[in-house]
């Protein structure tokens, strides 16, 4: 203590000092148990429909407030729709809601409404993406080198939109994505389906920041595990437990032990393949098949039938080279050295393969005592030579390799490709006896230095490479073959190969086939092949799984990787409210995963409920009850109304945690039906409406800014309700749309852009609240980018199409779809003028002057934010 500098030792007296005070007083808000608040009483309501409408009322007119009137049915249509499904009502849907209306009443049609939109599989996709940014997952982000698949994420984001339309509970949804490969082991899940959703939901786990090119394997391990302590913690939890790494917590109760408590949970649970001590071997996250254990069973199994085909094979080789052997090599091989000595000669460079020039992502390794080259990690992997060659003309090019699979390759020559894609054959294995010399093809190469690369295919490897060979190739070289060969008795092929690399004479077994394929050998390829078609390589997905030796995590002192107390702290959950909840026991050898989860899920833990409570609100009303949203300690902000919060965790607790029946109880209240039009007069005590006295008008996030033109296109057929998704036709929706490979030619970086400057953050971390600051270029954007003009070009053509309509009627229409309203006579008429001056003063054609009416709405404050 007296080693550290003055004022570290001064912060510590003041926390010292700071807890001692709070430990006079009443726990913090949040650690205090979770009981279920009575609703106020004797209030003189008539305005309350449900219970939550009471705990907002008794602070208004203790303030001297009055909620403001209920907003008309047009209004609340596009505020559900877009609230509950991020899209909005379509022309129809606003018809059909006008004549439930007007059939029924607002109160049931309204009521009609929130079943409907709760059941649609968009649900799924709006709230998902709602989770989605708590677990910080990015669109394409996350990669797995020699896995051919742009987002790995992807089976993590489908099962949080189907665990949200399935209303699955909320406590299960947790668990799950703690400890879901643990119940699969276990056996949980009924079905197939259910079995890939339990192996999908711990790609929570495995999703965040990658790190894998920190230098120290140690290093790299402890920031793994301290992303997912601070990802685990802030989102079920509201609090960020990673701040306790190095000191206890200086304010909420998270001593260093607890920290590294959860740290043997995390550093027990496995997500890298291998955590390599060299940084350039890569460091992969771990994947299994995206399949059943029945379709892994049939692919294994015809996997171990390839490879007795293969090894079928090498014997049906090595026959065939006896056989060879003693047909040419014992009978003729002097005719075939008097033969060589006959042609013209053709010069030749050879090249070490380790005499590389250049290189990514490959290294050299022994083999045998031969120095060879191979793929160090699957990551753009390019390997360079600098052959000097005596004179310039053609050249065939050879390459010496080995490799137990086909590998693609492509072949560039100073600079420009000459081939791609180009299939080296699989040559039986890795060893030396299975390297054998094959021919890239001829090429025109410049006498002195040439720059000749090798690059793997993406998502593939390169085979192990020992030796080059350019060999100049003149043009009546299959003239001069023809008269040896007839003139020595001898087979033209094989002659021909031999004059390529003369020491590679008796063949071996894998060189074999540059001289002669036989018919078993071909045979035994075509079944190879209908096999593997029959079977082809399972989709993979992320895979997390408890480690092999689980361990106690020592204290790092000061959060120093290599500066460790002796003794490791046992693996356990969080001590803050073990006055609540009984604290389970870790079974010796498991990671501790699923009682961590089962803990966060305890009904007597007073956090976990709050929080996505708290989170549901903030959804509906653009801050929650508690505006920080990700932190519920003693820094974060005081609930506005924490007797409404503890009523909507108790409740549900109480609903069996069915997060659709949460949203149910919020949406019907009087509170969310309010209008948002009521202005605050000069001495409104509450100018900000913390206490809610109407509803806050607040801005789309960027989804559901750029859906709403999608949909507007007729780019997103609605899907019908109590369906499953098929998410094969949201594909363009914007939680798709940057790795579906489907946006609008020369629109992707735009689509990028516009996903930016209007809140969406793809640095990977978790976002609890999105960033709603308005600043000039998003009202720019309307203007200027050529995103919103091609959706706006889409539907005024569409609007054209319409039959039979005049300019008004096409007038009423663009209005409804796209605000959800008609225009009052005003607008009407100030359309009509801006219409004629685009068709008069601009000279544009009907189209252009459409899409710029449409345009000017898109641009609107109506378009943009929720009322």
């Amino acid at each position: 203590m007296m080693n550290l500098p003055i004022p570290i030792i001064i912060l510590f007296l003041l926390t010292a000092s700071a807890g001692m005070m709070m430990g006079e007083k009443e726990a913090h808000w949040a650690f205090q148990p979770l009981r279920e608040p009575t609703p106020p009483a004797n209030l003189p309501d008539n305005w309350s429909i449900n219970k939550v409408d009471p705990f907002i009322l008794a602070p208004l007119l203790d303030a001297g407030l009055s909620p403001s009137p209920q907003a008309d049915p047009a209004t609340l249509l596009r505020r559900l729709s877009l609230d509950l499904t991020g899209l909005p009502p379509t022309l129809e849907e606003l018809e059909n809601f006008e004549a439930a209306v007007t059939e029924k009443g607002p109160d049931q049609a309204y009521l009609a409404l929130i079943e409907r939109l709760l059941s649609s599989p968009h649900y799924g996709e709006r709230w998902g993406r709602h989770w989605l940014d708590v677990s910080r997952y990015i669109q394409g982000k996350t990669k797995v080198a020699a896995v051919d698949r742009i987002d790995m994420a992807e089976p993590y984001r489908d099962y949080v939109v189907r665990a949200l339309n399935t209303d699955k509970p909320f406590d299960q949804f947790v668990v799950e994505q703690i400890a879901g490969d643990i119940l699969a082991g276990a056996g949980s899940g009924e079905t197939h389906k259910d079995q890939l959703d339990l192996l999908a939901a711990p790609g929570f786990l495995s999703i965040g920041p990658w790190f894998a090119d920190c230098a120290d394997p140690n290093t790299l391990r402890m920031d793994i595990i301290d992303e997912q302590i601070s990802t685990t913690t802030q989102a079920f939890l509201g609090l960020n437990f990673a701040c306790a790494r190095c000191h206890d917590h200086f304010f909420d109760p998270i001593p260093t032990r607890d920290y590294y408590a959860l740290a043997g949970i995390f550093g027990s649970t496995r997500i890298l393949k291998k955590n390599s001590s060299n940084w350039r071997d890569g460091r992969y996250r771990l994947t299994r098949p995206e399949a059943s254990q029945k379709q892994i069973r049939a692919y294994e199994t015809n996997e171990e039938l390839v490879g007795s085909l293969r090894r079928d094979r090498w014997n049906a080789l090595s026959k065939a080279r006896e056989d060879l052997l003693k047909r040419e090599l014992r009978q003729k091989d002097a005719h075939y050295k008097s033969a060589l000595k006959d042609l013209p000669p053709m010069p030749t460079v050879e090249i070490e393969a380790e005499d590389y020039q250049g290189q990514n992502n490959v290294r050299r390794v022994e083999v045998d005592g031969e120095t060879v080259v191979e793929t160090q990690r699957e990551r753009l992997q390019w390997v360079g030579w600098r052959p000097e060659l005596p004179e310039a003309g053609t050249y065939t090019i050879l390459l010496r390799c080995a490799a137990p699979e086909s590998y693609r390759v492509e072949l560039k020559i100073d600079g420009k490709s000459v081939v791609s894609e180009f299939a080296l054959p699989a040559s039986g294995g890795w060893e030396s006896r299975h390297f054998r010399w094959i021919s890239l093809g001829h090429y025109l190469l410049r006498s002195g230095k040439n720059d000749v690369r090798l690059w793997a295919e993406d998502h593939s490897y390169l085979p192990r490479i020992d030796k080059l060979r350019f060999v100049r190739t003149p043009p009546h070289r299959g003239k001069w073959m023809n008269e040896a060969s007839k003139k020595w008795g001898l087979r033209k092929e094989i002659l021909s190969q031999l004059q390529f690399v003369p020491q590679a004479w008796p063949p071996g077994i894998a060189d074999l086939e540059r001289f002669y394929v036989p018919e078993a050998v071909s045979r035994i390829d075509t079944e190879i092949e209908k096999r593997r078609a029959l079977h082809p390589p399972l989709p993979r997905m992320l895979a997390v799984t408890d480690a092999q030796g689980v361990r106690d995590e020592p204290v790092h002192i000061g959060g120093d990787t290599y500066n460790v107390e002796k003794e490791p702290v046992p693996r356990a959950v969080p001590s803050l409210a073990k006055h609540l909840v009984k604290s389970p026991v870790i079974p010796a050898h498991s990671s501790g995963r699923l009682q961590l989860a089962q803990w966060i899920v305890d009904p007597g833990n007073p956090l976990t409920a709050r929080v996505i409570a708290n989170r549901l609100w903030q959804g509906h009303f653009g801050t929650g009850l508690v505006a920080t949203s990700g932190d519920f300690g003693i820094q974060g902000a005081d609930p506005t109304n924490q007797p409404l919060l503890d009523y909507l965790a108790a409740r549900l607790i109480a609903m069996d945690w069915s997060l659709k029946d949460l949203h149910r109880l919020i949406v019907t209240s009087a509170t969310y039906r309010q209008s948002s039009s009521t202005a605050p007069t000069k001495t409104n005590p509450d100018p900000d409406n913390k206490l809610l006295w109407r509803y806050p008008r607040r801005r789309l996030e960027a989804e559901a800014l750029y859906d709403s033109m999608l949909s507007l296109a007729g780019k997103v057929p609605r899907q019908p309700s109590g369906q499953p998704l098929d998410n094969s036709k949201s594909k363009d929706r914007a939680m798709y749309i940057l790795t579906s490979g489907r946006s609008p030619l020369g629109m992707g970086i735009e689509i990028r852009k516009m996903l930016h400057l209007f809140g969406y953050d793809p640095s990977g971390v978790p976002v609890h609240q999105r960033d709603s600051s308005v600043n000039t270029s998003q009202s720019l954007f309307w203007l200027n980018n050529k995103l919103p003009r091609y959706y706006a070009s889409k539907l005024a053509e569409h609007l054209l199409s319409l039959p039979d309509l005049n300019d008004e009627q096409r007038v009423t229409i663009a209005f409804r779809m796209i605000l959800g309203h008609s225009p009052g006579p005003l607008l009407m008429e100030q359309t009509f003028t801006y219409l004629d001056h685009c068709r008069i003063v601009q000279d544009l054609g009907e189209t252009a002057s459409w899409a710029r009416v449409v345009l000017g709405l898109f641009s609107s404050d109506n378009f943009s934010y929720l009322k």
